[in-house]
């Protein structure tokens, strides 16, 4: 057998790839609201992409990557977004954005003053190039200059967390 090259990469972080999609799609059923009818249709705003599976790696000539991340972005002053318009621009423009940049969307919830995303970038992509790219995208799309707070949370996820990894070391 000869020597391979080819590299593993794993991802992982506090919270397992089942948590973070699971928590994206129980974003409205989690919140309250005044008005039961904005939560339906609040509703049509968080998806889940069956065919996107970020347990499965994405594979290159050099390796097989496992590369997920949870972006989280916020309104600034967390102003809200009621109208439907403005909240469907926002959830088509995260699969514009991810169909542009060769991005895979597995889970997506739009709220009304902050969005997640469960997504896998390009291996050779930082967590904050990619927080950018969906901040200033998503903006132009609602044709606004800056409607996001200049921090953003960016977790990396996979099939194992960090305290399963420290569990089999013993560190």
């Amino acid at each position: 057998m000869s020597f391979s090259r080819k590299v593993s990469l794993r991802s992982v972080g506090n919270n397992t790839r089942e948590d973070v999609e699971g928590y994206i799609r129980s974003q409205v059923s989690a919140s309250t609201f005044a008005d039961l009818r904005f939560a339906k249709m609040l509703a049509q705003f968080t998806m889940t992409v069956p065919a996107i599976d970020l347990s499965q790696p994405a594979e290159s000539a050099r390796g097989r990557y496992w590369y997920n991340l949870h972006l989280v972005l916020v309104t600034v002053e967390r102003d809200r977004y009621t109208d439907s318009r403005p909240l469907r621009s926002l959830f088509d423009g995260v699969f514009r954005i991810a169909r542009a940049k060769g991005h895979a969307v597995s889970s997506l919830s739009v709220m009304p003053d902050h969005r997640h995303v469960a997504l896998r970038p390009g291996i050779d992509e930082s967590p904050l190039s990619v927080a950018r790219a969906y901040q200033n995208n998503l903006a132009w799309f609602l044709n606004h200059g800056r409607i996001w707070t200049d921090s953003c949370y960016v977790g990396t996820f996979g099939e194992y967390t960090t305290q399963a990894i420290r569990n089999i070391t013993g560190r």
